[in-house]
């Protein structure tokens, strides 16, 4: 199983990926505040990393569970749901 640090990891690659040129902000991530409003994300951003999460991981995961997350509880939520939790 993969460690929650290196889902975090990956999550911050995929979040540079989605972000292109605004990725900058994504170095200094403080992972225990809300990403949405630490990177200024808006709702088609929130829906792209919920969709991606979804496809890269094979889990469920809607808006709500994206909406006030940090990069450490993305991270635990979806080790869980990877682990059938």
């Amino acid at each position: 199983m993969t460690s929650t640090g290196a889902i975090q990891a990956e999550i911050l690659d995929m979040l540079r990926e989605i972000l292109g040129e605004r990725a900058g902000d994504v170095d200094g991530l403080d992972p225990n505040a809300p990403l949405l409003f630490a990177l200024e994300l808006d709702s088609l951003d929130a829906v792209d990393v919920t969709m991606e999460l979804k496809r890269r991981y094979r889990v469920e995961l809607s808006e709500t569970d994206t909406s006030n997350a940090t990069l450490a509880s993305l991270a635990a939520l979806v080790q869980g749901r990877r682990a059938g939790v």
